[in-house]
């Protein structure tokens, strides 16, 4: 089960890094559009997709501020139990909170196994509740308020938004479900 998520994980970031990267040739492509019969039908949806992007672009703005607290909050946690490269195990919270909600939990598997190894299965136990502590933060107040406050969305509906988000499209759902249903709603 974690070799396919970790596989499907990596597929995601790969290939939204390769979209990011075609951007200036897709935006270069659009620009012949104009005067063939495309045209019409490129001019009634452009202004709602360059909408689109902007939710996106906001929503993932306010995940990369929860993954910095909670790569903080893990900081602070792990530097308080004393285990060992904080600074390297802070950096990987991070980097898999970019995923609301599942990114904290994977990030804490080696958090965990770093502590056994430091200090056996008390340290391990003290780690796992730091870092389940640190995902009902995320899950209940975090990711709600900070993505409802800058979406202009209930907190409740977030919630909601991302679980039914989830379990429709896995991955992809927990990272684009509130933005996608922002602009419907909009």
């Amino acid at each position: 089960m974690w070799s396919s998520a970790a596989a499907f994980f990596s597929l995601s970031l790969v290939f939204s890094a390769m979209i990011v990267w075609e951007i200036p040739r897709t935006r270069r492509s659009l620009g012949r559009v104009y005067n063939t019969r495309a045209e019409p039908i490129y001019l009634e949806i452009a202004s709602g997709v360059q909408r689109l992007g902007e939710v996106i672009g906001t929503a993932f703005t306010a995940q990369m501020l929860i993954a910095a607290l909670n790569a903080a909050f893990t900081f602070v946690a792990i530097s308080f139990l004393g285990l060992p490269s904080p600074l390297f195990l802070s950096l990987l919270v991070l980097f898999f909170s970019l995923v609301p909600y599942v990114g904290i939990i994977v990030a804490a598997v080696p958090i965990i196994l770093v502590a056994l190894q430091s200090g056996g299965i008390q340290l391990g136990l003290y780690a796992a509740l730091a870092m389940f502590i640190i995902h009902e933060l995320e899950a209940w107040i975090l990711g709600p308020k900070i993505l409802g406050d800058v979406l202009n969305l209930n907190p409740i509906a977030v919630i909601l938004v991302l679980f039914v988000g989830q379990q429709l499209f896995g991955v992809w759902g927990l990272l684009l479900a509130v933005p996608v249903a922002v602009f419907l709603i909009n």
